[in-house]
């Protein structure tokens, strides 16, 4: 059955709040100074203005890819024989929450075009809560 909107919103939220929740936990219990993250500026315009080392109050991400374009990400996959995960290969352009990430049909759509749009529009505001 789909997820009607008020359920899809506060699963969303849920999400959010484990992600970002255990995120935080870790740092402080563990101490954690740098993070180190994939994420890369041509992903979604909230990612656009990060820089390769990101001060946050608590601690530093660094995003070592920052600058690489997806053809950049699967040439080094291909070259280095990386592992990953075959969905993939079943039309998943990016992965997410089971819930909120489609396959994608058309092989010219934005990376982004099977993530939950909700999602995507809050983007910026998930960020500043210290989602990557």
């Amino acid at each position: 059955l789909p997820l009607t909107t008020n359920h899809r919103e506060q699963t969303m939220e849920i999400m959010r709040i484990a992600k970002i929740n255990a995120i935080n936990f870790a740092q402080k219990k563990y101490k954690i100074k740098t993070f180190v993250s994939g994420i890369r500026k041509d992903e979604h315009e909230a990612r656009s203005k990060e820089t390769y080392f990101s001060k946050r109050s608590t601690h530093t991400r660094v995003h070592p890819i920052l600058d690489f374009t997806i053809d950049d990400v699967w040439e080094y996959i291909k070259t280095y024989n990386v592992p990953y995960v075959s969905l993939y290969d079943q039309g998943y352009k990016s992965l997410g929450e089971k819930p909120f990430t489609k396959p994608v049909k058309n092989k010219n759509a934005s990376e982004r075009a099977g993530r939950e749009a909700t999602k995507e529009k809050t983007m910026e505001r998930l960020r500043s809560l210290g989602y990557w």
